[in-house]
């Protein structure tokens, strides 16, 4: 039998007494740098849960609560109000229509070409309020129509009347249809998933400038001439592509709800200044030149734009809530509606703790 030798490796003693040694250190190393990383990410996430509107109040009450020596206010979202979804608006609405003979004989009116309209293919992909224009332009133009045949065709004259009657009749189901399916309006009524970092006036009055021109469309009488359609298209698909009023109504959302919680932050204010003798403690002076520079000159002057803002757009949805029937839509509606309202109350009530520190510390209001 063959004898293998076997070569066997020795480890000098002091390598096996470093290699544990190095193993831990790497370990303990490779340790520390992952909760660096750790903290590195909780860091940001808990930057990130502050929304941008409220940056300014968010520094205000952080300094606040430092001075006091308390942990400082983490911020909790609450769930925005949504739209009723469309198959909630739909309306069941009578179809109106005109036989082949009567379609041909009506081309000499205007209302021969918006019949060739509708019943193209691009007219039967019209919804929503253009859809609601196209109606209301048919309606106007049967009753033109019929007057203008009215002495040389007596009988067509008569079943185009009964024709702007019926079609009369469903404008007003029309324009509920076409207020809850419209895309750009929902668009427009709708909260983002973001706040605005920075209120933009131009932004602003350009995405106000088309909400007015929908809602005196939407306002007008269903049976009048409705104005241009290319008015309305245009105001539509300003509407449709800008995120200021979606945004806007989520920064005064996040706002009043925020005002809501700093509450209990401020309400004892005066009494946890420790203004009790004669003179004024040092935590005094830092929390009155806390309330000055990072309420009134940041926090506050950022509401008063918002709620400007939230209370000129008020005005539209005042209009656009009458016109609404579903109730649903009508609650949706007021509550965009309140927003301004709301944060403009907090704001003041915010106040009313700290003119109770103005008294008891002996600062003049104002000063």
């Amino acid at each position: 039998m063959a004898i293998t030798s076997a070569c066997v490796w020795t480890i000098p003693v002091n390598m096996m007494t470093q290699l544990p040694q190095q193993w831990v250190r790497r370990r303990i190393v490779n340790a520390l740098r992952a909760l660096g990383y750790a903290s590195v990410v909780v860091l940001i996430q808990a930057c990130s849960e502050v929304p941008a509107a409220l940056d300014p109040l968010a520094e205000y009450q952080t300094r606040v609560a430092n001075t006091l020596g308390k942990t400082p206010l983490n911020y909790q979202p609450v769930m925005v109000p949504t739209l009723p979804a469309p198959r909630e608006l739909d309306q069941d609405i009578p179809r109106v229509s005109l036989s082949l003979l009567d379609a041909w004989r009506i081309e000499a009116c205007p209302l021969g070409q918006l019949v060739a309209q509708r019943n193209s293919a691009l007219g039967r992909l019209q919804s929503g309020l253009t859809r609601y224009h196209h109606d209301r332009a048919l309606t106007h133009a049967l009753a033109a129509c019929q007057q203008q045949l009215a002495a040389s065709d007596q009988a067509l004259a008569a079943r185009l009347q009964q024709a702007y009657q019926a079609k009369r009749a469903t404008l007003s189901k029309q324009r509920q249809q076409a207020l809850g399916v419209d895309p750009a309006l929902r668009h427009a009524l709708h909260f983002s998933d973001r706040s605005l970092a920075n209120l933009d006036e131009d932004r602003f009055a350009s995405a106000m400038a088309a909400l007015e021109t929908v809602v005196y469309f939407v306002a007008q009488e269903p049976d009048s001439a409705p104005l241009p359609i290319e008015r309305l298209e245009q105001a539509l698909q300003r509407l449709h592509q800008s995120a200021y009023l979606p945004e806007l109504w989520r920064t005064l959302w996040e706002q009043k709800h925020y005002l809501q919680q700093l509450t209990p932050v401020v309400a004892n204010i005066a009494d946890d200044a420790g203004c009790f003798s004669k003179g004024r403690p040092a935590r005094a002076e830092v929390l009155h030149t806390v309330f000055l520079k990072y309420f009134i000159q940041s926090a506050q002057a950022q509401l008063a734009i918002s709620v400007a803002q939230g209370e000129r757009a008020a005005e539209q949805l005042a209009q656009l809530q009458q016109l609404i029937v579903h109730p649903g839509y009508q609650n949706y509606v007021a509550q965009l509606r309140s927003l301004a309202a709301d944060v403009k109350h907090l704001s003041r009530a915010h106040v009313q703790p700290w003119q109770q520190f103005f008294t008891a510390c002996g600062y003049q209001p104002g000063a």
